[in-house]
């Protein structure tokens, strides 16, 4: 077998007979090591050279034998030079690819690598990145959100927000000090249901009409120290000192639109009880940022995320133990 070097792009190829005749020259200071060998050109135990094993390179075809790389620091460099390479009788290949050559050949290695792993061409694999993005750009919604669950959510805060908007509609008719109460009751009683209500007054003023009494506008709060002459007048008055009709009206449209949100957020979980942590997640977002009171009320009326619906189709499990059972087939 014949001794062959090659030099492709400044790292050093060898085969095993090229190693062997290293190991003539030098057998003292040569050693096996896991990965190939170890040499020293001198006695001073600097300028290690290393010989590493390495797979074969189709650039190299003509070696024979096993594949080296000469490994070693850029002192070991002239040792390589002028105490291996000139004492070594070597075959050096007939012909090597050039530069651009090996660049090219080796890009198209990689791509049938490529190509073989993913079962697709690089062409198509551009496509379908393309087209992904696409899909991901075009369902990004609010907050980094999908917008599948940015829809459904918002399309609860419009029902809310609906159901509050004809409410305050119907309530301020009857009594328009009900307005008053609500911002009260929002800023004392920290009512979520009524931050709704008002919001939804406010947004729909414009494109509201009411009859107005004259005599209710003229109408005006007394909150004095009640005196025994008034005894008989107190029962009319009731939270915050307001009417008892006006407390009664608006405390009765809080309880309505908080029933109304109880509903659309159970519809929301049944429909979407997979994507639990995004919807409340969506709905915490958009109560906060968005400054949207529906979305908060939705949430706080929103099941707990173990909740389950039974099916129509199903009988109510009839004691504890069969509850335990059903409960535990949908966890």
């Amino acid at each position: 077998m014949t001794a062959q070097y090659a030099n492709l792009d400044g790292r050093h190829w060898l085969n095993e007979e090229f190693v062997n005749k290293v190991r003539d020259l030098y057998p003292a200071t040569t050693k096996k090591i896991p990965l190939g060998y170890s040499t020293y050109t001198g006695w001073s135990g600097k300028d290690e050279i290393l010989f590493i094993s390495h797979e074969q390179l189709s650039d190299l075809a003509e070696f024979q034998g096993p594949l080296y790389e000469a490994s070693f620091d850029d002192i070991g460099a002239t040792n390589f030079q002028n105490k291996i390479l000139d004492l070594v009788e070597y075959q050096a290949p007939k012909k090597l690819p050039q530069d651009k050559d090996r660049e090219a050949s080796e890009r198209r290695r990689k791509q049938a690598s490529l190509d073989q792993r993913w079962g697709m061409t690089l062409d198509d694999r551009l496509k379908t990145a393309a087209s992904l993005e696409k899909v991901a750009r075009r369902g990004q919604g609010l907050y980094g959100y999908p917008k599948l669950i940015q829809s459904s959510c918002e399309s609860a805060v419009t029902r809310i927000n609906r159901r509050a908007s004809k409410l305050m509609h119907k309530t301020v008719k009857r009594d328009r000090h009900v307005v008053s109460f609500l911002e009260t009751h929002a800023r004392r009683g920290q009512s979520s249901s009524a931050r709704v209500l008002l919001a939804a007054y406010k947004a729909s003023m414009p494109q509201t009409t009411w009859d107005e009494d004259p005599e209710d506008e003229s109408a005006e709060f007394d909150f004095g120290v009640l005196t025994a002459s008034d005894k008989e007048a107190a029962p009319r008055w009731g939270m915050y000192g307001y009417p008892r009709k006006t407390a009664s009206l608006a405390l009765s449209a809080c309880t309505a639109v908080r029933e109304a949100a109880g509903y659309a957020a159970a519809d929301l979980h049944r429909r979407k009880a997979a994507l639990y942590g995004r919807v409340t997640g969506f709905l915490g977002e958009h109560s906060k940022v968005g400054k949207c009171h529906a979305a908060g009320l939705i949430l706080a009326c929103y099941p707990d995320e173990g909740f389950k619906f039974r099916r129509a189709s199903e009988e109510a499990p009839k004691t504890v133990d069969a509850w335990i059972d059903w409960d535990s087939d949908f966890g």
